[in-house]
């Protein structure tokens, strides 16, 4: 062990310290940075260049990360009391850091995406047919377009759980149910027992009302909502939405509170490992869903993305990766909307930092222009 392992180490060789160590400090860190100040009352973090980095030595003497809400972060950008805004599919963000001098948009396709998930505990969609029949009944194309309208990158429906649509290895595993089509939902949900009643599809006198569950906040959330609600009522569904405070809205998605909910993920990338995606889809066991919010999967799947993490052979990798995805459409538990775009506004003079895509940031290059 080296002498950064072993002062690592040494933070966390107790049980106290492991549980108190890291609370409020970061007293050991391992990149070409290190912490020189943590302000609570700022929330800025302060970091210098760590003098026992054994890399390259880095271009900047230190860097500042600052905590800002996504409404005061344009403002931010725009005085200039920081060089560098994550806009994300922010367009009225965009729209704003385009006006400000000297500022450079950085734009590129990360494994960054859009998803609908189905609680597939939810005593209305336990059947499969019923789930099948939303994800036929929903144009992804134009909730897209819809989100992404302003923005410097195309809407295009995603039919693969784990790569997005600009991975070298991206392939269409959807089959029927990534097409939109409306008559065969309603065709799904006759089969399902579901028929047509003044609007609304009835089954043993109980109509199909849906919850979908959105976090407040959420201008892309909103507007989802109110095309989920139109879609949906054309093959008979009727959708409620409730907005849930930020705070609470991941603990009823993980709690099972929902029929529907929409976020955002991060998908794999087109090479090992397998990253993400296994911790979203692997079965529940004993009551434990991890990060499997529709508490849907299968031993198959699993066994599939448990080969795929530790392939050695990039084409088997790939191979593994697809009958996953293949599995994970039958099961029609999550559905994945668009790739979001990576949009990044920078001073113009700031290089080597903005959209990465698929790479990672390179701290030591990261500075200025002369």
């Amino acid at each position: 062990m080296d002498a950064d392992g072993q002062a690592a180490a040494s933070q966390i060789d107790t049980p106290r310290k492991f549980d108190t160590s890291y609370k409020n400090r970061i007293p050991v860190t391992a990149g070409p940075f290190r912490i020189s100040r943590m302000d609570p009352t700022t929330k800025v973090v302060s970091e210098v260049r760590d003098p026992h980095w054994w890399g390259s030595k880095p271009v900047l003497d230190g860097i500042n990360f600052r905590t800002l809400d996504a409404a005061s972060t344009p403002g931010a950008f725009a005085s200039g009391e920081i060089d560098v805004e994550d806009i994300g599919p922010d367009v009225a963000a965009y729209k704003q850091a385009q006006k400000v001098p000297h500022t450079s948009i950085r734009v590129a396709g990360a494994p960054n995406l859009r998803q609908m998930v189905v609680n597939g505990r939810s005593p209305l969609l336990k059947d499969v047919r019923v789930r099948r029949a939303l994800f036929m009944a929903l144009d992804r194309q134009a909730i897209g377009k819809a989100d992404l309208n302003g923005l410097p990158f195309p809407a295009k429906p995603l039919d693969n759980h784990f790569l997005v649509n600009n991975d070298v290895a991206y392939r269409d595993n959807a089959g029927s149910l990534g097409r939109y089509d409306p008559a065969e939902a309603g065709r799904q949900l006759d089969a399902a027992g579901w028929r047509m009643h003044g609007g609304v599809r009835e089954k043993d006198g109980r109509p199909l009302e849906l919850t979908l569950t959105i976090p407040s906040g959420t201008p892309i959330a909103a507007n989802e909502a109110q095309l989920f609600t139109a879609m949906l009522k054309n093959v008979g569904v009727r959708l409620d939405t409730k907005v849930k405070p930020s705070d609470d809205f991941f603990n009823d998605v993980s709690a099972g509170k929902f029929d529907l909910t929409l976020f955002s993920g991060i998908g794999s990338v087109p090479f090992f490992p397998l990253t993400n995606g296994a911790a979203t889809f692997v079965s529940p066991k004993h009551g434990n869903i991890g990060q499997n919010y529709a508490r849907i999967g299968t031993a198959a799947i699993d066994a599939d993305m448990h080969k795929a993490g530790t392939e050695v052979d990039h084409s088997a990798y790939l191979a593994d990766l697809d009958a996953a995805d293949a599995g994970l459409w039958k099961l029609a538990a999550d559905l994945p909307l668009y790739q979001r775009p990576q949009i990044v506004a920078a001073k113009s003079d700031v290089a080597n930092y903005g959209a990465f895509g698929f790479q990672d940031t390179d701290w030591t290059r990261v500075g200025f222009t002369r």
